[in-house]
């Protein structure tokens, strides 16, 4: 499984269908390994190939029969996954990301490229290509003897899975069959993800019609959309870092026409080119903005702030916080106020990484602890 946005959550749902069949299956993603039930934390999207090898090495000794591998550019670039012989591979997106490392859209897409050309080398059974997006071409162009199942959101384009997304229910139709089922999945590029996830059961001879009833049940991975659990308050915490997943996550959110406001931020030491873009996109979806920096390292927080608020309107600007914690905060206060309100950047990650220190750092807790205080007439600003 590779792409710019969606990965995690495609991963997380083929593995939820795998085990629904029966299948004893396991994973390797951005929010950890799971053996079975067993969870394994690690240190990257896709491990070292050291890591990696032992990790599939326990799968194998434990029963495993199918692995889903989260597969990031770097990775590829890197030779992380080398030696695995790939059955299939799905493609979300291509979109703005990682070019700092990467250099341009076109060098970043063949390096994506590099796991369809494993999949043929390794005779791979197909490859999953996502019809809405057209750097599936280059997908396709590197395994160009292997079987595509096409996927859509879109249900009249030519695929062999379509997932359309309907609010609380989405049309799934296989081949020339549809049904309708409601969903917990929140967000059309959700039903993108679904679809992909499916085409990859589908290149593992899954029967997709008796998967469909387990459709409801399906959860998306901690921090992708995951509202915070306190009832008189409305608070997501999104993975968002890119323009188009930032894009998306903010689509979802505002597509009942309530108002949202949105902590924004960029990592310190990573594309500075995107920063300016997702600006844009928070001021188009959202009346107030909290910005705000995560995983600084060592560049200047004031300049990554600086670098964000180029283009964002300054009414809508309602703090600029270089402390993260400040901005939880603040964002904390207006959620007790009555606003929605979705942070983006960090999703499931539970650390800070500030010069050369790693340290914990909890946003959940950071938010509970404040809207408790709250709660009793208490606050630390």
């Amino acid at each position: 499984m590779t792409g710019t946005n969606g990965k995690t959550t495609t991963t997380k749902l083929a593995y939820d269908l795998f085990r629904s069949t029966g299948v004893k299956a396991g994973m390797i993603s951005t929010v950890g390994a799971r053996i079975d039930e067993e969870l394994i934390e690690t240190p990257n999207t896709t491990p070292e190939a050291i890591i990696l090898h032992r990790l599939l090495f326990e799968m194998v000794e434990k029963g495993v029969t199918d692995c889903i591998i989260e597969v990031s550019s770097h990775a590829l670039a890197e030779g992380r996954v080398e030696g695995v012989s790939f059955h299939s591979a799905a493609f979300t997106n291509l979109t703005h990301d990682h070019l700092d490392y990467h250099h341009s859209m076109e060098d970043y897409a063949k390096t994506k490229a590099l796991l369809f050309q494993q999949v043929a080398a390794s005779s791979g059974r197909a490859i999953v290509l996502n019809r809405e997006d057209g750097w599936s071409r280059v997908m396709r162009e590197a395994a160009p003897l292997q079987p595509v199942i096409w996927y859509t959101t879109q249900p009249n384009r030519t695929s062999q899975i379509a997932v359309e997304w309907l609010t609380d229910t989405v049309n799934v139709r296989i081949d020339e069959t549809t049904t309708r089922v409601p969903t917990a999945l929140l967000g059309e590029f959700n039903a993108a993800n679904l679809a992909a996830a499916m085409g990859l059961l589908r290149a593992g001879d899954a029967n997709l019609y008796a998967l469909i009833r387990h459709i409801p049940g399906l959860e998306l991975p901690k921090g992708r959309l995951e509202r915070l659990t306190w009832d008189s308050c409305e608070i997501y915490l999104d993975y968002a870092h890119t323009p188009d997943g930032l894009e998306k996550c903010l689509e979802a959110l505002t597509s009942s026409g309530e108002s949202l406001a949105v902590v924004l931020s960029a990592a310190g030491e990573r594309d500075r080119t995107k920063r300016a873009e997702m600006g844009r996109i928070a001021s188009k979806y959202c009346s107030k903005i909290i910005v705000t920096v995560h995983d600084a390292r060592s560049e200047a927080p004031e300049q990554i702030i600086e670098e964000l608020i180029v283009d964002i309107p300054q009414d809508r600007i309602v703090g600029c916080h270089t402390s993260r914690h400040e901005a939880l905060v603040q964002a904390a206060h207006l959620a007790h106020e009555g606003q929605r309100i979705v942070i983006v950047g960090k999703g499931h990650d539970e650390v800070e990484r500030i010069g050369t220190k790693t340290i914990p750092f909890n946003e959940k807790t950071i938010l509970l602890a404040e809207l408790e205080r709250l709660s009793k007439g208490e606050s630390v600003i």
